[in-house]
């Protein structure tokens, strides 16, 4: 895979969680952006598992070519641009003024851009809260298969083996999460939402 610092035998591993936390989908590649990734990680989730309302994603996802072509039903949420670090304090005293209050349904609009539509869709109160999330499910997941499962570079060689090995992984993450839902009696879970994103392993 190529990289900042040249070309190095290592594979992106893709995970797709819902809004309980819970890996819905996964693969991995050997691409050096994500680019190419978003619309594959919506079709990596069996229809069996219900219809998406909403994928959201960050910045790494972000082309007009995945905003434009979301399966129909199904509402893109992506960065455009890196968030600043630690700015929750800085967003919650001084709002944004141009915030938009609207129902987006996520159809292409003919007057705007399509990077235009989605900073407006951003700024939407509903969408922003949504996209605020990402943070406290997806990314958690990879900490705890790298810190909890010590899972940290991937054993095999091969797009075909690097895709074995990595579903057993979620496989283990899966059944510890379940184990601790089962002790806390939790109820359903939300599959309206899914969280996207990636590690170089």
């Amino acid at each position: 895979m190529k990289t900042s610092s040249g070309f190095s035998q290592c594979y992106n591993a893709q995970a797709t969680v819902n809004e309980d936390m819970i890996v819905v989908g996964a693969y991995s590649n050997e691409h050096g952006n994500d680019r190419s990734e978003f619309l594959p990680s919506i079709a990596s989730v069996p229809t069996e598992l219900g219809a998406i309302a909403i994928a959201v994603a960050d910045t790494g996802y972000f082309s007009e070519n995945n905003a434009s072509n979301v399966p129909k039903g199904i509402i893109a949420v992506i960065a455009t641009s890196r968030e600043q670090h630690n700015s929750y304090l800085k967003n919650a005293l001084n709002p944004d003024p141009d915030h938009i209050d609207s129902n987006d349904d996520g159809s292409p609009q003919q007057s705007v851009s399509v990077i235009e539509q989605m900073r407006m869709r951003l700024k939407i109160p509903a969408y922003k809260a949504i996209y605020k999330k990402r943070k406290q499910t997806v990314e958690p997941v990879f900490g705890i298969i790298k810190s909890v499962l010590g899972f940290r570079q991937f054993s095999l060689r091969g797009v075909s083996e690097t895709d074995s090995e990595w579903s057993l992984i979620c496989l283990a993450y899966k059944m510890t999460l379940f184990q601790k839902l089962c002790k806390l009696k939790i109820g359903d879970f939300n599959s309206d939402f899914l969280f996207l994103t990636k590690h170089s392993l």
